[in-house]
């Protein structure tokens, strides 16, 4: 099964990974604005698919584009849009949830945040870098039953043979 539930409403899915993982999926875009898509039925689509994790026996991870914690102190004042609207919010959510792991984009850097909820668990945002800004960077991530270990890599070399063809010298 590779996607277990699809929200019809967005982009949105669920899907087992190994090592007893649910991975969730959440489009947090809106075609309309610039922000995040996060609306009621949306929230409610995760609070279901989280709790059907538990109910399997499952980790729930998140991954979704926009940050879910400031990557930067005042980024909610400085970024406007470009940080999950009511953040502190949705990260309380995500701690009653059991999420303790949600991985995002957005901001082209590498960033990892924690958020404690008022329950005393913590969730963690692992920002990570676009292919397209340098440093090129990525990460890789080992899941065990203590946590995981997550490890920061470059690309320091392309083999230019194995590109798809229409590169000039410029672009190369």
């Amino acid at each position: 099964h590779l996607h277990l539930a699809v929200d019809d409403a967005t982009a949105s899915y669920t899907a087992d990974l190994p090592g007893n993982v649910r991975l969730i999926a959440i489009d947090s875009n809106d075609p309309g604005k610039n922000g995040d898509g996060f609306n009621d039925a949306l929230i409610s689509w995760i609070d279901t698919q989280a709790k059907q994790a538990q109910a399997d026996g499952k980790t729930a991870i998140a991954m979704m584009h926009h940050p879910l914690l400031e990557p930067i102190p005042m980024a909610e004042l400085i970024m406007g849009d470009f940080i999950v609207e009511n953040h502190k919010d949705l990260a309380e959510k995500f701690t009653q949830w059991g999420i303790q792991y949600v991985f995002t984009g957005h901001e082209h850097g590498n960033s990892i945040g924690s958020y404690v909820g008022s329950n005393g668990k913590t969730v963690y945002d692992i920002l990570t870098t676009s292919l397209t800004s340098y440093p090129l960077e990525y990460r890789m991530i080992d899941f065990d039953n203590n946590g995981m270990d997550i490890k920061c890599e470059q690309i320091t070399e392309c083999d230019f043979d194995n590109l798809v063809e229409g590169y000039n010298d410029a672009q190369l």
